[in-house]
């Protein structure tokens, strides 16, 4: 991330308003590099039900660095900030979520009958764990 130096503006005394020397020009921050990890397990309790256990983990080797130094060289007009390039902003520890997600449904497992059992001259597949049969459906009318 790029490091600036920014001045008060002289009608309004807003700090970190005007860049001095352009954006970046003290330099940029030091990169950083993250290790994340997921983990789910996919739990079967019947037919029709199913529990994930999910596991996240943020930042493993719980590397803290400075995202973000302090950029105001000037608070007001004429006042210098002592904090000038101190930290302000660090990247977060490590952290984790745990969590559980439950599904329900007709059925979880593959389904091996056809959707219209009507159809002839047509052919079964299967796409996305489901038996998808094509072809020509025939309707039988009572009179």
């Amino acid at each position: 991330m790029p490091i600036s130096e920014l001045f008060a503006h002289p009608a309004y005394l807003n700090a970190g308003e005007i860049p001095v020397g352009g954006r970046g020009s003290l330099g940029r921050t030091n990169p950083y590099f993250r290790f994340d990890m997921h983990a789910d397990y996919p739990w079967h309790i019947s037919e029709k039900k199913k529990v994930d256990l999910v596991a996240d983990f943020f930042n493993v080797f719980n590397s803290i660095k400075v995202r973000l130094p302090n950029q105001n060289f000037q608070l007001n007009g004429a006042v210098t900030n002592v904090d000038f390039l101190q930290p302000q902003l660090f990247y977060l520890p490590f952290n984790m979520r745990l969590g559980m997600r439950s599904q329900a449904s007709r059925s979880l497992m593959p389904r091996y009958m056809c959707k219209r059992p009507q159809m002839t001259n047509g052919e079964c597949q299967m796409i996305n764990d489901e038996r998808i049969c094509l072809g020509l459906a025939t309707q039988h009318r009572r009179e």
